[in-house]
This record gives C-alpha cells, sequence and structure tokens, in this order.
C-alpha cells in the first residue's frame, strides 16, 4: 500500500511539472525547432534567449524586474501595515456593528470597482502631487486592489482565534495594543503569510 501511494505521488508530480519542465526545455531552443512536429525530444541547448534578455534587445529587463520586486514589496507591506490593524479592530468590535457593517461594505464596494475605470482620476491625483511616473505611485494605486482584500481575508483570520485569549491577556495586565501584539499577532502568522502571498499575487 506505500508503495501504490508512492507511485501515486510521483506520477501526479511528474504530470504537475512537465509543463513547466516543457516551458524551460522550450527556452533553451533554437526558435526554428521550437515549433518542429513532432517534437524534438532531445536538442542542443542555446541560451541566446537568455542572453538577448538581459544583455541584448530587452537589456533592461532587469531593471523592470527589480522595479516590479519593490513595487510589489512595498505594496504587500503597505497593505498588511495598514489592513492588519483595521481587520483587528472590526474582529474585536472596537467599532459599533453597524459601522463595521458599513466600512465592510465600503470594503467590498472599493473591491469591486474595475482597476481601468480609476486609471483617469489616480492620474489626475498622482499628477497633481508630483508623483507621476513614480514608484509611489504605483504602490499606492494598488491598495485599491490590495487593501480591500487584507482588511477581509485578516478579520477571517483573526475572527478564528478566541476572545478568551484576549480576556486573559487583559486581566494578567495587557493593553488592547499589547494583546494584539503578543496574543494575537502571533496565533494569526498563518494568515498573515498567506494574505501576504496572496496580495502579491494580485500585486503582480
Amino acid at each position: 500500500l506505500r508503495g501504490l501511494r508512492r507511485a501515486t505521488v510521483v506520477v501526479v508530480l511528474l504530470y504537475t511539472i512537465t509543463p513547466i519542465l516543457w516551458v524551460v526545455a522550450i527556452s533553451l531552443r533554437d526558435p526554428v525547432r521550437t515549433m518542429t512536429i513532432p517534437p524534438e525530444l532531445l536538442v542542443r541547448p542555446t541560451f541566446h534567449h537568455y542572453r538577448d534578455l538581459f544583455a541584448g534587445i530587452w537589456g533592461n529587463f532587469a531593471a523592470y524586474y527589480v522595479n516590479t520586486v519593490i513595487v510589489c514589496g512595498l505594496a504587500v507591506l503597505l497593505s498588511l501595515a495598514v489592513g492588519m490593524p483595521a481587520a483587528f479592530g472590526l474582529s474585536r468590535a472596537m467599532v459599533r456593528q453597524r459601522w463595521a457593517n458599513v466600512f465592510l461594505g465600503t470594503m467590498t464596494v472599493i473591491y469591486a470597482i474595475p482597476p481601468i475605470s480609476l486609471t483617469i482620476p489616480f492620474y489626475d491625483i498622482f499628477s497633481s502631487l508630483g508623483l507621476f511616473d513614480t514608484r509611489t505611485a504605483l504602490v499606492l494605486a494598488y491598495q485599491s486592489r490590495v487593501l480591500p482584500f487584507t482588511v477581509w481575508m485578516m478579520k477571517t483570520f483573526f475572527d478564528e482565534i478566541p476572545r478568551e485569549l484576549d480576556d486573559a491577556g487583559m486581566v494578567d495586565g495587557l493593553s488592547r495594543v499589547q494583546v494584539a501584539l503578543h496574543v494575537v499577532l502571533p496565533l494569526s502568522l498563518p494568515g498573515i503569510f498567506a494574505t501576504a502571498v496572496f496580495c502579491l499575487i494580485l500585486v503582480w
């Protein structure tokens, strides 16, 4: 039975990674041999595609990639820094339930707005602030997508943490902020990681 399980895992793994291996193989082929029918399995690899990408006609690719990493990283960090306290306050009912529902509904409406419809407003706002064609503008613009998502996701994770732990911490003399930092935050690390990954995918 154990051998059957291992064989099943190997088959599923091969089935899963075959498209990735095929893309890598195509990237190492000469363009003439890429579309041959039937496909050639054994060919002499060439790296001229990568040479063109980093040093040739697409020589700016490295700079573009670095910009993407910086913008995505900052956008995710900002969304977590702003969204997590908001989600914690909504989860722990620090505001009236009526206003909490209004806030969550507003987040849903903002998230549902098509991004293309925000292009002209963002252009006008960032031009007037002197942020046009800057990384800062991109990071702020992406918040319209990832911040509502972060609030909803983190609120769900915070709701799963029993409030009795908050009460126990406050009985021991912790403030609300200390409870959030020393009790709730360590328990919500898997949720924070999952939210960060999904936000990174959205921004990327």
